[in-house]
């Protein structure tokens, strides 16, 4: 008889009722001893666990969890955000909604949280990325992940968390180390502990939560995060970042070559109000760290590449931002770790990359390692006032030679400044046999203009015709944002008493007016004015050469007219005017209103810059 029919005579006979009482009573059963056996596995659960919640070696069942866990869960909403997409909520959220999460924040908080923690990434490998084989994960150094944090979102913690989880070979990734550098909200302080304990346990690496109690910045964060570190390898990420497939291993494999070799991966954009990613997978150019003489950090493009370089090559790059870059960990601390007397957050990127170089490391970008990056216009936290110039002082001092007169020319303010002991870090430099910085510009970063060095005319430019009443300088009048590049008209403004950077000008050796990135020309919409372009890219353009014509050669060389060659106009003041633009005219040695002097030329050897 076929199984069909012996059912068909079952529900037939009054077998059938009898079939469906035993399967209820069964169930039953079943539920209880459930129950039960998850009491049991609920009460073993010691205090131990939640004072160390990332010490989990197999995955706890613990019962209930709490409803402090469950209702941050519950902002999840399934599918938004998925694959990278970006989230926007114009029926809940207005303009002014989105504004007071940027100011809180420094991200749309509200669609961050209604993004899944666990949501899949496009792969932005390059394809030649994705053909290179690495050393077995087994043989790859370990890893411990740091990320450092103050009254940060949950969410983006915990994404940045899970993306490292999710994408990390198993047998790599040790560790990941919290910092919470003295968090005040209780997402933090009360959801983060007990997410990682009830959510976390046993998800793969060691979570580990470390408090401070009181908020020590970047640096001080940073080095406490080190300091509990276990692993071959310390890696240091934003705690609002997103590992995409494969962003461990080429770091990894680089550092195991060569230990002695900072990395870092290519940073993909992650949007700050819709919280879309936006990777890409690059090409054979690559853009690579650079710097200010101000002290800040500037993106630049790889300059005498090989020829024949691949997509997939890394690229020695001059300094790093500092968010996100991995280090071995003997190496870490072998090179000084960083600088414990820096307070705050600032110039601690910039001071590590001269260090590294200078002391026989080196510093290169990886293009097949993608980490996506929330790119935050402000801080969410309190910074020391002017950390980064006092910062940026200490690395001037230790580390940047006689070339510190160029930040002085920025930071006039900052010169003489107590900024602490700076003798452990000079008897660092002294230990480590470093390397002097002028090495530095020559073999790391050789086209970084020299503002005298490479000038045949420097300093203020002071017209002679004004000089008697209101002297007046060329000033650029705040126009100058730097290594932005965004070009502007050139002003003029009663001459400061001090050489300052806004009117700190020269006539370089190649011919060109300008600054550190800018040079001037006649402006496209006027042929009365003169337009401040980015230098790069620009230097072989006739309409940026300018000749220096001197009053008197065989006198004084400082004083002269400034002609552009491609119009043959000349530089004048608008009259005794502050805060206006300077005008061009036809050149006559013998009107006055043409004639400028610099403070310096290469006779110069008192210079004020010889700080």
């Amino acid at each position: 008889m076929n199984l069909r029919l012996l059912i068909l005579k079952l529900r037939n006979s009054q077998s059938w009722s009898t079939c469906k009482f035993l399967v209820v009573i069964g169930y039953v059963i079943f539920m209880v001893l459930t129950v039960a056996y998850l009491f049991k596995k609920t009460s073993s659960v010691s205090e131990n666990d939640l004072e160390n919640p990332g010490n989990f070696d197999t995955l706890k069942d613990l019962g209930d969890v709490p409803a402090e866990v469950l209702e941050f869960e519950a902002k999840v909403r399934p599918g938004l955000g998925e694959h990278g997409k970006g989230v926007s909520l114009p029926k809940e959220q207005t303009e002014e909604d989105i504004k007071e999460n940027m100011k809180l924040h420094s991200f749309n908080k509200y669609v961050s949280d209604v993004i899944s923690l666990k949501r899949e990434l496009p792969d932005t490998r390059h394809h030649t990325c994705r053909q290179i084989n690495y050393d077995n994960p087994q043989s790859l150094p370990t890893t411990s992940v740091i990320l450092i944090f103050s009254n940060e979102a949950l969410s983006a913690v915990l994404r940045t968390v899970w993306s490292l989880i999710l994408r990390t070979p198993k047998e790599m990734l040790n560790e990941i180390i919290l910092v919470d550098d003295g968090s005040t909200h209780e997402e933090i302080t009360k959801t983060l502990p007990l997410y990682i304990k009830y959510r976390l346990n046993g998800a793969g690496p060691k979570v580990k939560l470390r408090v401070l109690e009181k908020q020590s910045g970047l640096i001080g964060a940073r080095l406490a995060g080190a300091e509990w570190s276990t692993s071959d390898i310390i890696v240091f990420l934003d705690a609002h970042c997103e590992a995409t497939i494969g962003w461990l291993e080429p770091l990894a494999q680089k550092i195991k070559d060569n230990p002695k070799t900072i990395v870092i991966p290519s940073i993909d954009g992650i949007d700050d109000r819709s919280i879309a990613f936006h990777g890409s997978v690059g090409g054979v150019g690559i853009s690579v760290g650079a710097f200010t003489w101000s002290g800040h950090f500037t993106w630049d493009h790889y300059r005498n590449a090989p020829k024949d370089r691949q997509a997939s090559d890394s690229a020695p790059t001059p300094t790093m931002a500092g968010g996100l870059f991995a280090a071995n960990r003997k190496f870490f601390w072998d090179i000084g770790g960083y600088d414990p007397g820096m307070i705050g957050w600032g110039g601690e990127n910039l001071e590590m990359s001269f260090r590294v170089w200078m002391c026989g490391g080196r510093m290169e970008t990886i293009p097949c390692s993608h980490v996506g990056h929330i790119f935050r216009a402000t801080h969410p936290y309190a910074i020391p006032d002017d950390s980064h110039g006092k910062n940026t002082v200490r690395m001037a001092e230790v580390w940047m030679d006689d070339y510190k007169k160029y930040f002085y020319l920025s930071r006039v303010e900052m010169k003489g400044k107590d900024v602490g002991d700076l003798s452990e870090r000079k008897a660092l430099r002294e230990r480590l046999q470093c390397k002097s910085f002028e090495w530095y510009l020559d073999n790391i970063i050789p086209h970084k203009y020299k503002m005298d060095e490479d000038s045949e005319l420097w300093g203020r430019l002071k017209s002679v015709k004004y000089a008697n009443t209101q002297p007046m300088c060329v000033d650029h009048l705040q126009r100058d944002e730097a290594h932005k590049l965004k070009p502007y008209i050139l002003g003029q403004y009663q001459c400061h008493t001090f050489v300052g950077n806004s009117q700190y000008f020269t006539f370089s050796k190649d011919g060109a007016f300008r600054n550190e990135y800018m040079c001037a020309r006649i402006s496209p919409s006027s042929d009365k004015e003169v337009q401040m372009i980015s230098c790069d890219g620009h230097l072989k353009d006739s309409a940026i050469k300018w000749e220096w014509i001197p009053a008197d050669p065989k006198s004084d060389k400082r004083k002269g007219m400034l002609k552009n060659t491609s119009t043959n106009k000349c530089l004048m003041p608008d009259g005794s005017n502050s805060s206006a633009n300077v005008l061009l005219a036809d050149c006559d040695v013998n009107d006055q209103r043409l004639l400028w002097t610099f403070d310096y030329d290469e006779k110069s050897k008192d210079s004020i810059l010889k700080l």
